[in-house]
């Protein structure tokens, strides 16, 4: 269990000044890469695979990472599975639902784009 307590943490002086990257699981890197490469014009900066042993799964997960360059110097990270079923294990049973009128309004947009 996770639990964070106020006696016994010390909170940071300052916000860190920049994130290095953040990642979301995609189906398809080639696909995503003519995304953020082709159309917006986001170079893709990095890409390696890796393979490790998850003892949770009891087998061998296979995966590689692609990182697009932002101009502060962070990425946008994605990582794709070999094995489509690790895919499926990371996606929502069912779409959040979110109430705020502003993400509606970005969505929207974004749609339109």
């Amino acid at each position: 269990m996770d639990t964070i307590e106020a006696t016994t943490t010390k909170r940071l002086s300052r916000l860190p000044s920049r994130l290095h990257h953040n990642a979301f699981v995609v189906r398809d890197h080639e696909v995503n890469r003519r995304f953020f490469e082709d159309l917006l014009g986001i170079p893709l900066v990095a890409t390696w695979c890796e393979k490790n042993y998850s003892a949770e799964m009891q087998k061998e997960i296979e995966f590689c990472h692609t990182f697009f360059g932002m101009a502060d110097g962070s990425a946008l990270a994605f990582f794709q599975f070999a094995d489509p079923e690790m895919y499926e294990l990371t996606q929502a049973k069912q779409a959040a639902k979110n109430r705020s009128p502003l993400s509606h309004r970005v969505q929207g947009r974004a749609r339109n784009l």
